[in-house]
């Protein structure tokens, strides 16, 4: 059974390119799901929607064709792309919109919808979004398998964008590829992909670990139950409760894995270790193993396997953030700053930005002689977290630096940041040394 048809949660994350901001399909997407789509979609109604041929024009037209009929314009909208299809039986882009006009309609007209976009995949097999489009309604008509084949087109077509990876890594998970799945979802953190993206591809690599494939009720009731006491802070009592469930399920691998956070709770590392690597062999699939592997062999200090295990990780699971950020300060430590770039850069899309990535991403670009770079992710870091002593402080620096070094102009713009941050910085840490001698430098100028 099917969690939510795939239209509704993948073509919705498809992106926003030129052609969709053209008609504002993201902010009559959010008018939508706020219940208010006439205010939503009265421009987006009166626009024209360019048809791009990349998947990143098909939300503009799906939110128009939504718009139509959450507006009550759902039968006179499926009438007029009729008309133009009569008009243009050859015209792929005709075929497109009738099909659309028909599922924002009804769920009734997804049959014809799929005749129709099989007609426009032979006229236009060229075009990512048509192939998009069919690929993803075959997958909410549960054909995963006839999914496959228009959705990899899709992907070759227009592979720079995460929505045709996403819809074809779950036709690959139903359809038991796992190795081809992760190889779809492999280059989607690094593609921009919104946080609702983000979100969709951790469920399909959650998927693909199968924690409780095969195992009965009550072995998967007993490992909530460990995993509650867990969650409570209590890890000897499901320490003993996880014992007493591997003695019973010795294959069960979720219950060694949790076995191994609890003993890393009570400080047993090496027993940890021992649980975890057990997990790992069990279950190949399961990233959480690699993980927390790599994690505890970061703090015995041994890097080189620590890394070897987090880069397992994210081959497993592309949207881990806790190996993301391990292998990326790993790398960082070890002087491959590039490649921490990388990383952090990565994490900023996984995690959204939190305030401690952001300043440990300016920091690898300062030291990468990006100093632009660098000040972005700092303004960003301070707009999350107005009170960030060390972001305020870093943009003083950067600031401080560009008005010793610019034209007149220029200097006068950069000397009033710097004071600004720099104060600003003050005010949050009042003894601060290095802030103060900052300060003091423009203010000697």
């Amino acid at each position: 059974m099917r969690a939510a048809p795939v239209l509704v949660g993948l073509l919705a994350l498809a992106g926003c390119g030129p052609a969709a901001r053209a008609a504002d399909p993201a902010a009559a997407a959010r008018e939508l799901g706020a219940g208010t789509p006439a205010a939503a979609c009265a421009a987006l109604r009166a626009r024209a929607v360019v048809a791009s041929g990349g998947t990143a024009g098909l939300e503009a037209l799906r939110a128009r064709a939504r718009c139509r009929a959450a507006a009550g314009e759902a039968e006179a909208a499926e009438a007029a792309a009729r008309a133009a299809l009569a008009a243009r039986p050859g015209d792929a882009q005709a075929h497109l919109e009738l099909a659309l006009a028909l599922v924002a309609r009804s769920p009734r007209g997804l049959p014809e919808a799929l005749v129709l976009l099989r007609r426009a995949a032979a006229l236009a097999p060229a075009r990512a979004d048509v192939a998009f489009l069919l690929g993803t309604l075959l997958l909410d008509d549960e054909q995963a398998a006839a999914a496959r084949p228009p959705l990899e087109r899709a992907v070759a077509l227009d592979g720079r964008r995460a929505g045709p990876r996403l819809a074809l890594a779950v036709a690959l998970v139903e359809a038991g590829d796992a190795a081809a799945a992760r190889a779809a979802l492999g280059p989607v953190p690094e593609l921009d992909p919104t946080p609702e993206e983000v979100a969709r591809g951790r469920v399909v690599c959650g998927r693909l670990a199968g924690w409780f494939r095969g195992l009965p009720e009550g072995a998967v009731a007993a490992y909530r139950r460990a995993a509650a006491l867990l969650e409570a802070d209590l890890p000897g009592q499901a320490v003993a409760a996880l014992e007493e469930l591997g003695r019973a399920r010795p294959g069960f691998a979720a219950a060694h894995t949790l076995l191994g956070l609890a003993h890393l709770k009570l400080g047993n590392d090496a027993r940890a270790a021992a649980a975890l690597l057990r997990a790992a062999d069990l279950n190949p699939d399961d990233p959480t193993n690699q993980v927390y592997l790599g994690l505890v062999y970061l703090d015995r200090g041994r890097a080189e396997v620590a890394i070897e295990r987090l880069e397992r990780a994210l081959a497993l699971d592309p949207f881990e953030a806790r190996a993301t950020a391990a292998l990326a300060r790993a790398r960082e430590g070890a002087g491959a700053t590039a490649e921490a770039e990388r990383l952090y850069r990565r994490l900023a899309v996984l995690d959204g930005g939190e305030p401690a990535t952001l300043r440990a991403w300016a920091r690898v670009l300062k030291a990468l002689g990006d100093q632009a770079g660098a000040e972005r992710a700092l303004l960003r870091a301070v707009d999350k977290e107005p009170s960030s002593f060390e972001a305020h402080l870093e943009l003083g620096a950067i600031y401080q630096a560009r008005f010793a070094g610019g034209a007149p102009v220029e200097a006068r713009d950069s000397a009033a940041r710097a004071r600004r941050h720099l104060r600003r910085a003050l005010e949050l840490h009042p003894g601060d040394e290095a802030a103060r001698k900052l300060l003091k430098s423009l203010e000697a100028e």
